[in-house]
């Protein structure tokens, strides 16, 4: 979820992986792990039919009740038995403390055949392909689609990502070390507006926030304008007017429960308001996009201004409600 913090874990899994084709899953997770244009790189896997899971710094590889494998399990992580967790009941048949590149370095393994693997990243990179085809026109604007539009500029024009909740990783071209981050594994909520201006203070980098309408408030605009008023960057919300990831929650957990949240606590939809539209006052530029043809224009030119004007950028994108 995380083999990616530091370059020496990043280049040390990539190496691993290519040298024994050994087929990556959360190659995006928490930052990037493995370039997604890698030959190893895959979105999924049936884990039972896998002969061995070798997890890598990270908490929860899959859900417990939905997946029952019957297949040793290695676990390598600088903290692998997770003592600060109270009820942590993930099986591990081998645990491994180690950072990743000290394990994957000094192993070394009876290469397995590539072309399996190869085969089934070229389908799922092919239909992947034409399902955001055929999102081209459609409206509200599917997810899937902006995050394929802002992959493909911050792929171009070399834009780092700070992720909270709704950009699809799988559907960019994300390839170099340190060119995204995303959902810490802890509370979080609203860290992306401040974390984003942290890496800007650090590194000089231009960077894109994606957050939702809510992630967007949790993060505090007005503060975050105070200090990303000398160190711009540009922020795009993917706004579905409601509390999605709390929606989806509790979806999962209590279907009928959704349904009586909205009945006594309306709040839990939002009618549409220029929630970026505040950057204004603080001297920056505020777009509103509703028209997948008018993503990519929106975007180039939120990005002229972050670089020729040095202003705070918000494209506000109404988005469908859907992952």
């Amino acid at each position: 979820w995380r083999a990616g913090r530091r370059k020496s874990w990043f280049e040390s899994l990539k190496r691993f992986a290519e040298k024994y084709n050994i087929p990556i899953l959360n190659y995006v997770g928490e930052v990037l792990n493995y370039p997604s244009n890698g030959a190893m790189a895959l979105d999924k896997f049936d884990l039972k039919r896998a002969d061995l899971l070798l997890v890598i710094e990270a908490e929860v590889p899959y859900f417990p009740k939905k997946l029952d494998l019957d297949i040793p399990i290695i676990k390598v992580d600088v903290e692998p038995s997770y003592s600060y967790i109270p009820y942590y009941g993930f099986r591990c048949d081998l645990c491994i403390q180690s950072t990743p590149d000290n394990f994957l370095d000094y192993i070394s393994l009876r290469p397995k055949n590539a072309e399996v693997i190869k085969e089934l990243k070229a389908k799922q990179d092919e239909e992947k392909r034409r399902l955001i085809e055929s999102l081209m026109d459609r409206k509200p604007i599917h997810p899937k689609y902006l995050s394929h539009e802002i992959g493909e500029i911050a792929h171009e024009y070399d834009l780092a990502i700070f992720n909270e909740y709704q950009f699809d990783p799988r559907y960019a071209r994300l390839n170099e070390f340190g060119s995204y981050f995303a959902d810490l594994s802890i509370g979080y909520l609203g860290f992306s507006l401040g974390a984003a201006v942290g890496y800007k203070m650090a590194t000089n980098k231009d960077v894109i926030v994606t957050t939702g309408d809510g992630s967007f408030i949790f993060g505090v605009p007005e503060a975050f304008y105070y200090i990303g008023y000398r160190y711009p960057v540009m922020v795009v919300i993917y706004d579905n007017a409601g509390w999605l990831a709390s929606a989806e929650a509790v979806n999962e957990v209590f279907p009928e429960g959704l349904a009586r949240i909205k009945k006594y606590y309306p709040g839990a939809d939002f009618s549409r308001f220029e929630i970026g539209k505040t950057v204004e006052a603080f001297h920056g530029y505020y777009e509103l996009v509703e028209e997948p043809s008018e993503i990519k224009p929106a975007l180039l030119r939120g990005l002229d201004k972050l670089r020729r004007e040095n202003k705070i950028v918000v494209i506000q994108v109404i988005v469908d409600k859907v992952r």
